[in-house]
Formats: C-alpha cells, structure tokens, sequence
C-alpha cells in the first residue's frame, strides 16, 4: 500500500474510533497528494458533520458533487444538511434524485418521506415510506414514520398497524404511540 493510501485508510480508522480530528488530518494530508479523491472528500465532510462543522462538511459534499454529480452519498448527505435547517423542499430534490436514479436505495425513500410530510405532502410521503418498507421489511423507523403519515390522513387503523409492527421491531416511541391512538 502506498504511502498516500495508508494515510486514507488511517483516516478511516480514526473515525471509526471516533477520533474526528486525527482522521480529518490523514484525509487533509491524503488529499495535499490527491486532492480530488472522491472517498476521502467525502469522508472528510462526514468528520467535519461528526464535528458539528456542517458548513465545512457541506463544502467536500458539494466538492463531491462537482466531481461525481451522481455520488449517491454525497446528495443524501446535502439533503440532510437541508432537513436539519428545515428547509425541507431543498432536502426532498436531494432525496428525490437519489430514489429515482437508484430505486432500490432504502435510506433514500426514507428520507423522502420525511422531507415530504414535514412539507404537509402526506400521499407522496406515505408512497416513499411504502417504498422503503418494500425494500426492507424490518425497517422499524419507516413502519412509525408512516404509521404518524396515516395518522395525518386519517387512516388510524393502518397507522395502528404501523405502530404495533414498529414495536415488534423495537421501535421504542412506537408504544406512546400505540396508546395515544390505538384503543
């Protein structure tokens, strides 16, 4: 392995223990070498969110996306940049880009609904969760998402089951939910 490589893979180790500050420094001094890397930039963006840096993360996600436009992590990454400022309609173009161009991304589908029904659009919201529960049965965050969707919608008894089958998946916030509407 090269020396440049070891310095990315140092990284890795890094964040993978936590240690965000050691693992942003191998990635700057892999990318001093290398410094359009698509990995490593974006690994160092996911530092500097671990940080609290999301200014400094979103500039290497956008790098990212000037390099490889189509970089599925990047964009989930910027979506939810957007979803934690609220700004939910930026958020959903993200998400939506990814669930077109890779219908089988779980986390995308998720991650649409959620940006949809913060925007009051529970039908397309309730289709992403589908969506995503379709691709992965065990999906307990999906299964309580969408059961509160159909409580918007008026669709209590589906949202029960939503509830009950988030709770069989551990879903903790699925009981309070269950006896609030599930009588």
């Amino acid at each position: 392995m090269a020396c440049q490589d070891k310095r990315s893979a140092e990284g890795d180790a890094h964040y993978q223990s936590g240690n965000y500050e050691a693992a942003i420094a191998s990635y700057d001094d892999y990318l001093a070498l290398k410094p359009n890397h698509i990995k490593t930039l974006y690994n160092r963006g996911r530092s500097y969110e671990a940080l609290g840096q999301s200014e400094r993360a979103m500039d290497d996600y956008q790098l990212v996306l000037k390099l490889d436009p189509d970089n599925e992590n990047a964009k989930l990454s910027v979506g939810q940049y957007h979803s934690r400022r609220n700004e939910h309609a930026q958020a959903e173009y993200y998400y939506e880009q990814v669930s077109k161009k890779n219908p089988s991304n779980v986390k995308a589908h998720f991650l649409l609904g959620n940006a949809q029904q913060k925007q009051g659009k529970i039908k397309q919201s309730l289709e992403a969760y589908t969506a995503a529960i379709n691709l992965d049965k065990n999906f307990a965050e999906a299964y309580l998402y969408r059961g509160s969707a159909r409580v918007v919608n008026r669709q209590i008894r589906q949202a029960c089951e939503d509830f009950r089958k988030a709770d069989a998946l551990g879903q903790k916030e699925a009981k309070e939910l269950i006896a609030k509407y599930c009588r």
